[in-house]
């Protein structure tokens, strides 16, 4: 009986660690998620401005310096590996927009593991309360 309970404890110790990481990666894509929507927002916004109008630009750290905006016709695009590629406004719109749509999907199913893995520990939980 003993043995059995802490065969029991053990995998129960192990689901929750495993529970804690995939939280977390939850939170993660989840502030992905909001910074994609923020950047998508961002770009909406360029086309009502126009050339010549004063913007804030951030620097990063809550620190921002006051530009000159000189047109929405092209944005710089970090596509990985220090390479940057230039695209119009509505071509970074798409890439934004898919990539917050792939993001929303993987934190869905992230999600839909997580519950499948709450409901586990709880099955494991009175399994072990029932050994005692």
């Amino acid at each position: 009986m003993d043995q059995q309970r802490n065969k029991f404890l053990e995998e129960y110790q192990e689901l929750s660690q495993h529970i804690h990481q995939v939280k977390e990666y939850t939170s993660l894509l989840e502030k992905h998620a909001e910074e994609l929507q923020t950047l998508d927002d961002a770009l909406g916004k360029t086309g009502e401005l126009k050339e010549g109008d004063e913007i804030l630009m951030p620097l990063g750290s809550g620190l921002f310096c006051r530009v000159g905006f000189k047109g929405n016709e092209k944005v710089l695009v970090s596509v990985g590996a220090g390479v940057i590629v230039e695209k119009s406004f509505s071509e970074a719109e798409k890439t934004v927009k898919k990539q917050l749509d792939d993001v929303k999907k993987v934190l869905t199913d992230v999600q839909m593991n997580l519950n499948h893995l709450v409901l586990q520990e709880t099955e494991l939980m009175k399994k072990i309360e029932s050994l005692v």
